[in-house]
């Protein structure tokens, strides 16, 4: 019988930890169908419930299955599990619609609030890119439209559901004032990055000074009440003026 000699700590191969399923939820899935077919075959669910939206749950279950893995693996709620949280919370609220057979014409509003929050956490800079100050800046951009997405969606729910008419507030044209926040957050995207790379002028804060004027103008035609077929002049006009300020700008 031969010795062999001992193999050191660090050259040992690694043992790469046994993955579970990622697929522990769809069990769960298939129970509560089988209980809501029992109870409809009771009497005890009115026709009106939607059984078949339950299908629905199988990615909504699969992104927090995903989500779970990525916290798990990173330790962080990272990224990767922002973007599926945010898909969760919109296979969610799909489900809980069609479960519940909602008017469409008056909680049309729960889906853009939905994916405004989906966009909102999704586009939370990580660590990936904290030394790529250019991409964490068009990234940060997300978080404006993402905001813009839950105040329309949280306004319109409130006027469908008669709980609050914004026009009486805001007026007629209420929804150009949102409209304004995501060109608001270019513009202030833009001198971050103009900031961060030495007050530099780059190409990419040149791309958010002219999304942001382009923004900005459809708001204020929306506000103002305009024709739409003077909305392609004033998109090339606001593309002119970001180049020609940033032009002045070193």
């Amino acid at each position: 019988m031969t010795n062999e000699p001992a193999i050191p700590p660090e050259q040992q191969p690694v043992q790469t930890p046994r993955r579970r399923t990622r697929f522990p939820f769809i069990g769960i899935v298939l129970v509560v169908l089988g209980i809501v077919f029992f109870l409809q075959q009771t009497g005890n669910i009115t026709e009106h419930f939607q059984w078949w939206a339950l299908f629905i749950l199988i990615p909504a279950f699969s992104s927090l299955t995903g989500m779970y893995y990525a916290i798990r693996n990173s330790g962080t709620f990272n990224q990767t599990a922002r973007s599926a949280a945010g898909s969760a919370v919109v296979f969610f609220t799909l489900s809980f619609m069609f479960l519940f057979n909602l008017d469409w014409t008056i909680y049309w509003p729960l889906m853009v609030l939905a994916v405004g929050f989906s966009v909102l956490i999704g586009s939370i800079p990580g660590d990936r890119v904290k030394d790529r100050e250019n991409l964490k800046r068009f990234m940060s951009m997300g978080i404006w439209f993402g905001m813009g997405a839950i105040l329309v969606g949280t306004a319109f729910l409130l006027k469908n559901t008669n709980v609050l008419d914004v026009t009486t507030v805001l007026g007629q044209r209420w929804y150009a004032w949102l409209v304004l926040l995501p060109g608001i957050g270019s513009l202030v995207n833009a001198y971050l990055l103009y900031r961060a790379e030495g007050n530099k002028m780059t190409m990419g804060a040149r791309v958010m000074i002219g999304l942001g004027l382009i923004i900005i103008i459809l708001a204020v035609l929306m506000l103002v009440g305009l024709a739409w077929n003077i909305l392609g002049p004033l998109m090339i006009i606001g593309a002119g003026l970001a180049f020609i300020i940033s032009a002045f700008i070193k």
